[in-house]
């Protein structure tokens, strides 16, 4: 991530800085290193695949028909690839 470390080494309440995400998430801030990035939707997204809850968390499918990554550029290779394998 943008951080430049991993931000927790594992997904449970024995890892400190896995809770200090837990209990920012909640708060009216929001948690440091995902609201650093610049677009609302990136936030939003990037919150719901790491949602706590697996039940919540957002698709394969949602994120990649996300506005935040449909708005994603791709070289010409990619967008014929894409267009090909519909």
């Amino acid at each position: 991530m943008r951080s430049g470390r991993q931000l927790w080494k594992v997904a449970n309440t024995d890892d400190e800085f896995f809770n200090i995400y837990l209990s920012k998430r909640k708060d009216a801030k929001g948690y440091e290193p995902i609201e650093a990035l610049k677009r609302a939707r990136c936030r939003n997204v990037v919150y719901s695949i790491l949602d706590p809850i697996p039940e919540r968390r957002i698709s394969s499918i949602q994120i990649l028909n996300s506005e935040w990554v449909r708005e994603i550029h791709v070289c010409c290779a990619g967008d014929s690839y894409h267009r090909e394998n519909r």
